[in-house]
């Protein structure tokens, strides 16, 4: 094999082992998994009804909510707030870094949807 051919082999092999991920689907920079937490809101109820959902440090978490209403969905602690159309799902994606309970709520409706408890 030539210098060329080699050159090109190692750099195939290079940039095909940076495109392989973690079966978990883990953020490249947080070294854990993936936390895919799904809520939803009718009718006033939120299902699964609000609860204490663990997350270790450094996952990344990936909350989907589902609302009825217009109304803004915010995560504490993290200070991200999203917009949510009615029927459409919303996803706010973010690295829990730090340790500690983190609420999740709306904003016009007054909701508690989740406790975030980071460990």
């Amino acid at each position: 094999m030539n210098r060329t051919a080699a050159a090109l082999a190692l750099l195939l092999a290079v940039l095909l082992a940076g495109c392989s991920g973690s079966s978990t689907g883990g953020d490249a920079n947080s070294g854990g998994k993936t936390d895919t937490i799904r809520v939803a809101v009718k009718d006033g109820k939120v299902t699964p009804a609000t609860h204490r959902e663990p997350v270790a440090e450094g996952d990344t978490v990936k909350l989907v909510i589902t609302t009825d209403t217009a109304d803004e969905v915010h995560v504490h602690g993290v200070d991200i707030e999203k917009e949510t159309t009615p029927g459409k799902p919303v996803t706010i994606t973010f690295v829990a870094k730090d340790a500690g309970i983190y609420e999740v709520e709306t904003h016009e409706s007054g909701l508690q949807l989740l406790q975030l408890e980071v460990r």
